[in-house]
């Protein structure tokens, strides 16, 4: 552009001006910037089983009218890629889940953070602790690759939303260096109840027979890391002592551990010990006005050997006293 002096063109100058003001009153773009929703997680206290673990797995069903606690997910093959972040979410990447397994490359000594639209807690494999460090808290899972290894499938379950589960494939290959410090994943609109709801800010809703009595089992038999937080249920008080009518046709001493209440309904933990031979839990036997009964393990062992106690969790609409 060609300079001019204000002594010899004084119109050039004024033009000058007037250009500048016109500019200054134009609008600037506007920039919104996702910060994500604070995570709050109320850790729950853990109970005192009192009891030997013969495993580390969820409540198998044993009658057909007893609460299933397992639901499966339909899994394809994983990719490998690691999709690009959303622009709106500068260092989150967005990831719409549609039952496919969602991928998530970790860079080795580097934390990950998923979040999920629940609280949820994890299904995982045995022995991979000398690779990967797992924690839960709340909605979000906090992942880190302590050495490489290929992919390992974890499943996160979602304690507010009917027990729905997300296959996660995680990978820590040597040399991949990741976008984002989190994934936030969300559950695809189309036809999806649950995301319509979360769209009209409705609060979260209180758990039903499955979730209840799938978090008293995690409660006693899950590691540490691995209990839940739950802001739809808590734990309430119970008489921990023997209750010697609750079966019939099998020498068993039962006791109430632990109860936990979701709105209007209530599981309780029940021990039992046999005291006799080994013999198969038929859950017809139990006395009491029970919603659902499950057993933690469906074959007690004899007196004496690691098998001859399990957990039965009870549920109702009125606290164990009211229902035995």
């Amino acid at each position: 552009m060609k300079t001019t002096t204000a002594r010899s063109k004084p119109v050039a100058l004024l033009a000058l001006v007037l250009a500048y003001s016109v500019a200054l009153a134009q609008p600037n773009p506007k920039v919104e910037i996702d910060l994500g929703e604070p995570v709050v997680s109320d850790t729950p206290s853990r109970a005192d089983p009192g009891i030997d673990r013969q495993a580390e797995a969820p409540a198998s069903t044993s009658k057909p009218r007893v609460a299933k606690l397992q639901a499966s997910a339909k899994a394809t093959t994983a990719r490998d890629a690691d999709p690009a972040p959303s622009k709106s979410s500068p260092g989150v990447q967005h990831v719409e889940f549609n039952r496919r397994p969602i991928p998530v490359p970790l860079q080795v000594g580097r934390e990950r953070l998923i979040t999920f639209p629940g609280p949820v807690v994890l299904r995982v494999p045995s022995g991979f602790e000398a690779t990967l460090s797992l924690q839960t808290i709340g909605r979000t899972v906090y992942a880190k690759a302590l050495a490489p290894f290929e992919t390992i499938r974890i499943v996160a379950e979602d304690l507010e939303r009917d027990a729905r589960q997300y296959p996660i494939d995680l990978s820590g290959r040597a040399g991949v260096v990741v976008a984002t410090d989190e994934v936030e994943i969300h559950i695809a609109s189309s036809g999806d109840v649950d995301a319509s709801q979360s769209t009209k800010g409705e609060g979260p809703q209180n758990a039903d027979m499955v979730a209840l009595t799938r978090h008293a089992s995690l409660a006693l038999y899950a590691p540490t890391r691995l209990i839940p937080a739950s802001p739809v249920i808590r734990q309430v008080p119970v008489a921990q002592k023997p209750v010697p009518d609750l079966y019939r046709g099998a020498q068993v001493i039962t006791t109430p551990i632990a109860a936990w209440r979701s709105g209007g309904l209530y599981v309780t933990a029940v021990k039992f010990v046999n005291q006799g031979q080994a013999f198969d839990l038929d859950l017809d036997q139990l006395r009491g006005q029970w919603l659902a009964a499950t057993a933690q393990h469906n074959r007690l062992g004899p007196n004496g050997a690691e098998t001859d106690t399990t957990a039965v969790y009870l549920v109702c609409d009125k606290p164990f006293e009211a229902c035995r």
